[in-house]
């Protein structure tokens, strides 16, 4: 174990090691409730929509074209390995789980300890562990396309729910509310009014902002 430790510190390895080590930080911290599990989260569609007004701005007949298929490549290629299909946070816990290991075994098999060759066995390494995060990845896509659709056509509005990952009017949670056909649905939340809404509060959903993200208030009352 402590050879384990001393390799993984070492400069080879000492990049993929801060990464596991952050993920594993934020895992932490979202079963804290410090953290809400969409972290880092980004539209990409907007980004890109957002890169090709620019592009139009700048030259109407030359740079769109090309700020277009710049887009469409990036887009298609993040959209691949499921990245804005499931949340950042978590494609990097997974990228840093098949990272890891491979940077280890990869430097011990060849007994080096040196960053510049670590930093250049780096790039194959990482590759190869996009398209394992791509493989371990892709079960949880329906996961996620479910948990932000299944809610959309159901009328939540007026219902009671459990907080499961604290949030505050500024910072987004999760809580489970319970349908009218008993069907069971998380749903990302935000407290309307100045206050912290901890885990196993009840609350009162009162409003779904276009985003689909509910307004929550407290709920003194039972069930």
């Amino acid at each position: 174990m402590t050879e384990l430790i001393q390799h993984a510190f070492s400069p080879a390895n000492i990049i993929p090691t801060i990464l596991l080590l952050v993920c594993i930080f934020y895992g932490i911290m979202v079963i804290l409730g410090a953290l809400d599990i969409s972290f880092l989260d980004f539209d990409i569609d907007a980004d890109v929509d957002i890169d090709a007004e620019i592009d139009v701005d700048v030259d109407v007949d030359a740079d769109t074209d090309v700020g277009s298929n710049n887009g469409g490549g990036l887009i298609g290629i993040l959209k691949f390995f499921n990245i804005g299909d499931i949340p950042f946070m978590i494609f990097m816990c997974i990228l840093s789980l098949s990272l890891w290991p491979l940077s280890i075994t990869a430097n011990y098999l060849l007994g080096n300890s040196s960053l510049l060759l670590g930093l250049l066995l780096l790039i194959p390494l990482l590759l190869v562990s996009l398209f394992i995060t791509k493989i371990l990845s892709t079960p949880l896509v329906k996961v996620f396309k479910h948990m932000n659709t299944a809610h959309k056509d159901v009328d939540l509005i007026g219902s009671i729910a459990t907080i499961i990952l604290q949030t505050s009017n500024q910072k987004i949670g999760q809580a489970e509310v319970v349908t009218h056909d008993n069907n069971s649905l998380v749903i990302n939340v935000r407290a309307t009014e100045d206050q912290m809404l901890t885990k196993g509060r009840q609350c009162l959903i009162i409003d779904r902002q276009e985003d689909g993200i509910y307004l929550v208030e407290a709920y003194e009352g039972k069930f």
